[in-house]
Formats: structure tokens, C-alpha cells, sequence
């Protein structure tokens, strides 16, 4: 089976909403389960669980395939879901129960968590996941996470891509 990812284009024919399917891209055969993706400046970014997973990074316009993050590496334990941030991405590590961000050519750097289990609001660097799992990035600042087993929306707020202020 072709691993494949499709564009839907919507239009509104004034009586219904019609769609138009095309393919946007292949990926690796080593991408076993895509778990979540996003696009950001022409290349689309794509958390997996193959072997050994984690996000791979897919320039559109010549297809070339970059390892991000690999799971089971000190940068991501067990990457989940990837947000796009102007300065690269920010994704959950459900393995380390933690958010990080990773910049072109850096480290990925810890933006909240302890990487201890629980639900305690407060700054980054004391702030609990129980299974941190969906991430939204706004305006550069605002990061919603979902944290699954505590039935908890959280924000993070940070500046310098680095370092968050508060987890709510």
C-alpha cells in the first residue's frame, strides 16, 4: 500500500459543499502509522510511529526526506503530535510527558513539563502532563496543549521560541 498524503480542496456550489481530492505528497515506507502533521514554509513535517519513528520532514517542492527527531533518542522519547512555529516546530514527547520545540540545526529543547507524571499548573519548567497529546501553536506565543488522561486544556505561554513563561 502507497503511503500517501492527499490536499482536499472544499468549494461551495451555493446548494452543497463539493470536494476536490488530489495527492499532495508520498512518504517513507518506514512510516508505519502517521500520528500527525503540519505544514510550515513548504515543507510538511510528519510525527509517525514506524521504525523507530518520530518526525520526518518533507520539502514539497523537491521531496526530499529529512529526520527530524527519532524516537527512543535523548531529543524525543516517543514523539506525538507536531505544530508548526515560525521559527521550525513544536511537538509533544507522550514518551517524556513533555512539550519541546525544535529549531534547523539545534537541539530540541524542553519548553514545558518535568517529565514526571501529573496535572500541576505552573511555570514550564514545573508544569505535570499525565498524556499530553494535541498542540496548537498561536501568534508565536500561545501553545494549547491537550492533556488526555487529566481532562485538561493547558496554554503555555513563551517567548524567544525557548522558554515558556507559564502552563495554565
Amino acid at each position: 500500500m502507497d503511503k500517501v498524503i492527499y490536499s482536499i480542496t472544499l468549494e461551495m456550489d451555493g446548494v452543497a459543499i463539493k470536494g476536490n481530492v488530489t495527492v499532495l505528497t508520498k512518504y517513507s515506507a518506514c512510516c508505519t502509522e502517521a500520528v500527525s502533521m503540519c505544514l510550515n514554509n513548504n515543507i510538511l513535517y510528519l510525527s509517525h510511529k514506524g521504525y523507530p519513528g518520530g518526525i520526518l520532514s518533507i520539502a514539497m517542492s523537491t521531496l526530499e526526506e529529512t529526520v527530524i527527531v527519532q524516537n527512543g533518542t535523548v531529543e524525543c522519547s516517543k514523539s506525538a503530535h507536531v505544530a508548526s512555529s515560525l521559527a521550525g516546530i513544536v511537538f509533544v514527547d507522550t514518551g517524556s510527558l513533555q512539550i519541546k520545540t525544535k529549531i534547523c540545526g539545534e537541539k530540541a529543547i524542553v519548553i514545558a513539563g518535568t517529565g514526571k507524571e501529573g496535572n500541576s499548573n505552573g511555570k514550564g519548567d514545573q508544569a505535570t502532563f499525565a498524556q499530553p497529546m494535541g498542540i496548537c501553536v498561536e501568534h508565536e506565543k500561545n501553545i494549547s496543549i491537550t492533556d488526555r488522561c487529566s481532562n485538561r486544556l493547558c496554554e503555555a505561554n513563551y517567548y524567544d521560541k525557548r522558554h515558556c513563561k507559564e502552563s495554565k
